[in-house]
């Protein structure tokens, strides 16, 4: 394989230090770059994605004097098996009560070695094959959700970049968009509309509300993120919805996320039930039980709010 990356991109997509790049090669021989004319070290894809399974090894405890000789599938191996291990232990120290199969478990591990390859065909083949070992609420709640949760906390204490996050939420969005897509409403369904307000672009939590609607029997129509009351209103009207999910992740702006609401149950009318989820929903419960608007604290319990709606 053609050697051509120079140390300061190794650097950055390994996050190694050059000291212990240096370190690594000279006492354990963990790689063997290539020298050009000028004697500037150049390094393989094949390199690289070695240096990445040594750093995430060495990171869960294994010492690099042990693995820096192992092959590529060997490393990937010792890695999987890692990574399966910790998802255990979080799952153990969990206070969810909801069991975790070991399809799911298997599935999400590899879900996260897709993301943290940045390997976006790899992440789609895991999700259709969920679509197959799961049922439609195990699918959620035992990949999805904490596929979701992995990613965020691992951006959060730089575990994964910006480009990771971004890369896993396009492949995430068009999965559970074209789920929602294969369930559609009978024309006695009733009617409901899935959106987020003005500020909010993160609409995993609308479209996984979609998806759920969906399961239920509603006939849904997913608007999309960013959207102002009066337009979710209007859409109410012609589409006579019964129905509307706000997913509200994050507010920098409190005020703003108050207004709209406040905006959006007066225009839709009062015969139209409101839902909102989501950490900055959680915020605003006073306003929420105000409006007459109610508060979903999870999918489960919006499932059984829609029952009761209908």
């Amino acid at each position: 394989m053609e050697a051509r990356h120079p140390m300061g991109v190794v650097t950055s997509r390994t996050r190694l230090t050059p000291e212990l790049l240096r370190a690594w090669e000279r006492r354990y021989r963990a790689v063997s770059p290539w020298r050009s004319e000028s004697g500037r070290r150049l390094y393989s894809d094949a390199d690289i994605e070695k240096l990445q399974l040594l750093k995430r090894l060495v990171d869960a405890g294994r010492r690099i004097s042990d693995v820096a000789a192992f092959d590529l599938d060997r490393l990937r191996d010792l890695d999987q098996q890692d990574r399966t291990a910790r998802l255990e232990d979080t799952q153990r120290r969990s206070p969810s009560p909801a069991p975790v199969d070991a399809d799911a478990r298997d599935l999400l591990a590899r879900a996260l070695g897709a993301v943290e390859a940045l390997d976006r065909r790899a992440l789609e083949g895991v999700l259709g094959e969920g679509t197959v070992a799961l049922s439609p609420v195990r699918l959620r709640e035992a990949l999805v959700l904490p596929l979701m949760k992995h990613i965020g906390d691992a951006w959060h204490t730089g575990g994964l970049r910006i480009v990771h996050e971004h890369m896993a939420s396009s492949v995430i969005h068009a999965f559970l968009y074209a789920m929602q897509q294969k369930r559609p409403g009978s024309a006695q369904a009733p009617r409901l509309l899935a959106a987020t307000l003005p500020g909010s672009r993160h609409e995993l939590g609308a479209l996984l509300a979609a998806s759920v609607a969906a399961e239920r029997g509603w006939d849904v129509t997913y608007l999309g993120p960013d959207l102002p009351a009066a337009e979710i209103a209007a859409a109410v009207h012609a589409r006579q919805a019964r129905a509307v999910a706000i997913s509200a992740v994050f507010a920098d702006d409190a005020a703003l996320l108050q207004r709209e609401l406040r905006w959006l149950r007066e225009l839709a009318g009062e015969g139209v039930e409101l839902f909102a989820g989501g950490e900055a929903a959680r915020t605003q419960r006073g306003l929420l039980d105000e409006l007459g608007i109610h508060f979903t604290a999870s999918l489960l319990e919006f499932g059984e709010q829609l029952d009761g709606a209908r």
